[in-house]
């Protein structure tokens, strides 16, 4: 059995894929490290993508060749394996900052964003590509599965981390105006109203969503400002023979769940409101 453990993992290893880990250099060095399993394939899709007009840091520094007569060169710099290569290809990056070379690398190395910090002009003009954009309505569907699937699959640690995350974070007050704005102008659209309707209609809490909801609303008090405007949206809503029918069956429901001094409070607080209403 041991025996053949062995042989499967030295036919696995010898089966493994190599991954080549390269540097683009011109006149004054290394400008560039990365990973590719085909070196001629890959160095074709860098001239592309500056040949292309690509204006990522890179590309420019390519396209800053071409304008010179010249071309980066490619050499490899390390061979890896298929499980290793993130590590190596990072430690090649941070051995040539340390050494002093102007890398265009944006990140640290080994796949994703990793150590890549966006700044205020970058994050300012990516906000204003993006912003009035139409997305189809199947690009946005693709993103709500994508997203339902991704909380989906977090574990109950993994959604405990990131409720701490957020817990006790609150938005600025420019925020908040630029989502009040955001929000009035999109319930001011008939038809994104009836399709939140819909998709409210019927939909009926657990008793564990609504134990979690009461636990996170204790304590929280409305400030002054915010009390005045949900009392002037609602003195300004039109309220249908269905709805008032509705709210006035709820209220009965909770006048007969209270006991009886809770009972009087409650009704006199109703009389007051409907008075100031009137007024």
């Amino acid at each position: 059995m041991a025996r053949f453990s062995v042989c499967r993992i030295e036919r696995r290893m010898s089966t493994m894929r190599k991954v080549l880990i390269y540097g683009l250099f011109d006149k004054t060095g290394l400008r560039y490290v990365g990973k590719a399993v085909n070196l001629k394939r890959r160095l074709k899709s860098h001239l592309h993508a500056a040949k292309s007009g690509v204006t990522t840091h890179t590309a420019r520094w390519i396209q800053s060749l071409f304008q010179q007569g010249d071309r980066p060169r490619m050499e490899v710099l390390e061979e890896a394996d298929e499980q290793h290569w993130e590590q190596r290809e990072r430690y090649w990056i941070a051995f040539y900052r340390k050494a002093g070379s102007c890398l265009t690398n944006l990140t640290d190395g080994g796949g994703g964003g990793l150590g890549h910090k966006v700044t205020d002009s970058q994050r300012r003009r990516m906000s204003e590509k993006m912003r009035g954009r139409p997305r189809p309505p199947e690009y946005r569907q693709r993103i709500a599965q994508g997203m339902k699937a991704y909380f989906n699959s977090l574990s109950a640690n993994e959604r405990e981390k990131f409720a701490e995350s957020r817990r006790g974070h609150y938005p600025s007050k420019e925020t908040r105006q630029k989502l009040s704005k955001s929000q009035l102008k999109r319930f001011s659209d008939p038809e994104a109203r009836r399709r939140l309707g819909e998709a409210h209609r019927g939909l009926k809490r657990s008793d564990e969503t609504r134990r979690k909801q009461s636990i996170a609303a204790l304590g929280h008090t409305l400030c002054v400002e915010g009390r005045q405007k949900i009392a002037e949206a609602n003195r300004r809503r039109k309220w249908s023979a269905k709805n008032i029918a509705r709210r006035e069956a709820t209220r009965q429901r909770q006048l007969e769940t209270l006991p009886e001094k809770r009972k009087k409070n409650l009704l006199a607080v109703r009389r007051y409101r409907e008075k100031l209403r009137q007024k």
